[in-house]
């Protein structure tokens, strides 16, 4: 009792809080099914030890998986649209005043529905009209569709957090988010967005060439591979093909999430 007591001072049993022991009497031969079932109740070396202790539960609280660069996804809504190719077929009948041009808008995500300039994203089905002349697609599709993956993936998630920072102030991201067919900025605030943005720059296809063949796409074959599904660990396609995907290329499996990666 003195070592235990030196020992383990914070030992709930020292302490003479109940915990449920019994002493063990000397010369008593029990069998398994009168015997006590005894437990540890001062821990390894004094220390208790519970799973998620509080500080632990704070710091895994504060750091959220969109920070670490991981997207939650579930697949494109509109899978026939997946391809670029297939979004710009859509644009015949695309009203000729408009500036966008279709392989802009197929490019940013967006298929025509063929009604007035509706437009809508394959992957998040968010949808915008009544575009404005200084209207750029990737700046629109960021600003009121933040949390799609298509353009987190292609654009990055400091683009998309350099369009929102402009956003209007009266105006809540949760609310942005909210509405499946906003009305489209004025031009004046589109173009105040516009201003101090930079535009990642995609390497170029001479770029890629110089590239190892075994780094590139496996499903497009022209673009680097740059992003890793979770939880398989592969990476096979490249940001522009990878939101097409609901399962791996390689294993067959499906994946929940995907981070950007860079091949070095």
């Amino acid at each position: 009792m003195t070592d235990h007591r030196r020992w383990g001072p914070q030992c709930p049993f020292i302490r003479k809080i109940p915990v449920g022991n019994v002493p063990l009497v000397g010369g008593l031969d029990l069998d398994a099914s009168q015997a006590y079932q005894a437990y540890d109740t001062c821990g390894l070396y004094g220390i208790d030890i519970h799973p998620l202790s509080g500080a632990e539960a704070t710091l895994l609280g504060d750091v959220s998986l969109e920070k670490l660069g991981v997207n939650k996804t579930q697949g494109p809504m509109f899978p026939q649209y997946a391809s670029a190719d297939e979004r710009f077929k859509t644009f015949d009948g695309w009203p000729l005043s408009l500036k966008q041009r279709p392989d802009k808008l197929s490019e940013a995500g967006f298929y025509y529905t063929g009604k007035g300039d509706q437009t809508v994203c394959f992957h998040c089905g968010g949808g915008l009209k009544d575009w404005e002349d200084d209207d750029d697609p990737w700046m629109e599709h960021a600003l009121w569709f933040s949390k799609c993956t298509y353009v987190l993936l292609v654009k990055g998630r400091q683009f998309v957090e350099q369009v929102c920072a402009k956003r209007d102030p009266l105006m809540s991201g949760e609310q942005v988010l909210e509405l499946e067919t906003p009305p489209h900025l004025p031009t004046s605030d589109t173009a105040t967005i516009l201003e101090g943005i930079s535009t990642p720059s995609a390497p170029s296809l001479a770029t890629s060439k110089e590239v190892n063949g075994s780094n590139f796409c496996k499903i497009c074959f022209t673009e680097e591979m740059g992003v890793l599904f979770l939880p398989c660990g592969h990476i096979v396609a490249c940001v522009k093909c990878a939101p097409s995907l609901t399962t791996c290329a390689v294993c067959r499996q499906p994946f929940t999430a995907t981070v950007r990666a860079y091949l070095s």
